[in-house]
């Protein structure tokens, strides 16, 4: 693909741009790159003899064969402008994804909410049951403790990414499609546009696609792959039932047309992860996979970092952290802790990603927390965005619609939850930002209030 053997990337602390990274260091490129912060993933990138910037520099750039870059990096970026400028090739890190695919049979999954955990579920149950793909997948999967895995089949497993219309570049075998609720509006404009884009990757499709009802009557056209539809409605094709909540896990039914399997035991709460489960089961199916092949591997699952994440128990107090960031992401994580932990009060920590999700979606996430029983938010995190004037978590505080809600600095955070931790709590800390790396203080004070956490907890 790329002429020498020395490749940069731009932004490569990113989840899916230190997957990409990881895969070229695999090849045995020189691989190196830029990224503005420190972090955890940086720093395993570095321990596995990946070069890491945290300043810009054009030296960085000499006797560099290509770059590679995320939508994140802006035109003005220094390094960006002297690769221009000196005819070094740059591509998209979606470009790169695209071309990767084609050597492989690519199982891509797609949708708004969900994609990560069925992309981790696949890679599990296939190389649990001995076909070992190669995988990105958009989190850090923690049966794996990385983003990204080598193979030696002829399978690929990636999540296909929406922003940016990345997932575009892609024409898979096989695909997952768990949701087309709008998004990345300051991409798209409008929810028409936002599913159009949606309808032409299922029609990029070369076999068999897997998708929801309320997908399937979002599109304007019939698809041209074959189609499975799945859901909890029995008139599906592929269904599932009888959910039935088990201490941090949950049992369930599958059907479809050919098999009935009951009594599955999927180790991760909440119905829409039996949903994203039902999705990884079948795409396995279609690989051949048996029942009992299946089901062993599905109880080994652990899950992906920041999705539905326990991280303190102590007797009934639960720290839990999930990367819920969409409204619908939001209500999906609070129904499933009801469901968990019915008698228990929610207490729902939520920093808002991005400043035009924020502007776009406020209502609707002001509804949606106002579904917890304490709401605290925290300042919005910008990512590659500029602030817009005016907007702010006050948006959504000013519309949650009961009287049990903060709008906090991060210096306050720490004191108002033990405030409103009390016995029988469940404190769900969501956002798709930083707000994680506060975990290990809210441990800290919680197991100060309430004594250390069992084992239960990572």
């Amino acid at each position: 693909m790329f002429l020498g053997k020395r490749v940069y990337f731009m932004g490569i602390g990113g989840i899916g741009m230190s997957a990409l990274a990881r895969h070229f260091r695999h090849l045995n490129y020189e691989v190196s790159g830029y990224d503005k912060t420190e972090t955890a993933i940086t720093r395993s990138l570095t321990q596995e003899g990946i070069e890491v910037f945290y300043e810009i520099d054009i030296k960085h750039l000499q006797e560099i064969n290509a770059v590679i870059y995320t939508p994140a990096i802006p035109v003005t970026n220094e390094e960006f402008v002297y690769c221009q400028e000196y005819n070094i090739p740059c591509y998209k890190r979606s470009e790169v994804i695209g071309w990767i695919s084609k050597q492989y049979k690519t199982i891509a999954i797609a949708g708004t909410h969900g994609k990560t955990t069925v992309c981790s579920m696949v890679t599990t149950l296939l190389r649990e049951s001995g076909i070992t793909c190669s995988a990105f997948v958009g989190g850090i999967m923690l049966n794996y403790d990385s983003n990204y895995l080598s193979g030696d089949s002829p399978y690929l497993v990636v999540e296909a990414d929406e922003y940016d219309r990345s997932f575009l570049t892609l024409s898979p075998k096989f695909a997952v499609i768990t949701a087309a609720d709008p998004d990345h509006l300051d991409i798209y404009h409008t929810h028409t546009e936002f599913r159009a884009a949606m309808e032409k990757f299922a029609n990029q499709v070369t076999d068999t696609l897997l998708t929801t009802p309320a997908v399937l009557n979002s599109f304007k056209q019939e698809l041209k792959p074959k189609t499975l539809i799945f859901s909890k409605e029995k008139e599906s094709t592929i269904s599932f039932s009888n959910l039935r909540p088990a201490k941090w896990g949950i049992y369930f039914d599958y059907k479809s047309a050919d098999v009935f399997w009951p009594d599955i035991f999927l180790p991760i709460p909440g119905e829409h992860n039996v949903s994203n489960s039902v999705a990884a089961i079948s795409i396995a199916r279609l690989l051949g996979l048996s029942e009992n092949q299946i089901r062993a591997a599905l109880s080994t699952y652990k899950g992906v970092k920041r999705r539905y994440e326990l991280h303190y128990a102590h007797q009934d107090v639960y720290l839990i952290d999930d990367y819920a960031h969409h409204p619908e992401e939001l209500r999906a994580v609070i129904e499933a802790t009801r469901k968990q932990f019915p008698e228990y009060t929610i207490n729902i920590i939520f920093q808002p990603h991005l400043f035009t999700r924020t502007r776009d979606f406020a209502a609707e996430f002001a509804s949606v927390l106002s579904l917890a029983d304490e709401v605290i938010l925290v300042p919005i995190y910008p990512a590659r965005e500029l602030s817009i004037l005016n907007v702010s978590s006050a948006l959504i505080y000013q519309q949650i619609q009961h009287e049990h809600k903060h709008n906090l600095t991060l210096p306050s955070l720490i004191e108002v939850l033990m405030q409103v931790t009390k016995p029988k709590s469940v404190c769900l800390i969501t956002g798709a930002g930083d707000i994680d790396l506060m975990i290990p203080e809210m441990i800290h004070a919680l197991s100060i209030k309430f004594g250390k956490q069992t084992s239960e907890a990572s």
